[in-house]
């Protein structure tokens, strides 16, 4: 029995993410930046400044607000913008239920 691969992929976000990771680390890498440094530029849900950790983080996402993207290209004009998510205003906690009407 002969196992093939499942090429019916309806979404590559998580590949291309990956893909992205790579080539914002060897940006880093050939500019001499750190998580740390990047975080300095970016605001917490409290305002604060956001850890190494959380930048890797929010950087793996899909998207991330508006004011942290601008802040980081503003902070790094020759970082590519296609190097990091979406920039997106998600507010926070559970979506609305969608209305649904008796009838």
């Amino acid at each position: 029995m002969q196992i093939t691969s499942n090429n019916n992929r309806t979404s590559t976000t998580a590949q291309d993410a990956d893909v992205r990771m790579r080539a914002l680390r060897v940006w880093k890498a050939q500019n001499g930046i750190t998580w740390v440094e990047m975080g300095k530029y970016m605001r917490g849900v409290t305002g604060r400044p956001v850890t190494g950790n959380a930048v890797q983080k929010a950087l793996q996402g899909s998207r991330m607000p508006v004011g942290n993207h601008t802040a980081l290209r503003d902070a790094y004009p020759n970082l590519p913008a296609e190097l990091l998510p979406t920039p997106l205003d998600v507010p926070p906690g559970p979506k609305p239920k969608k209305n649904h009407q008796a009838g």
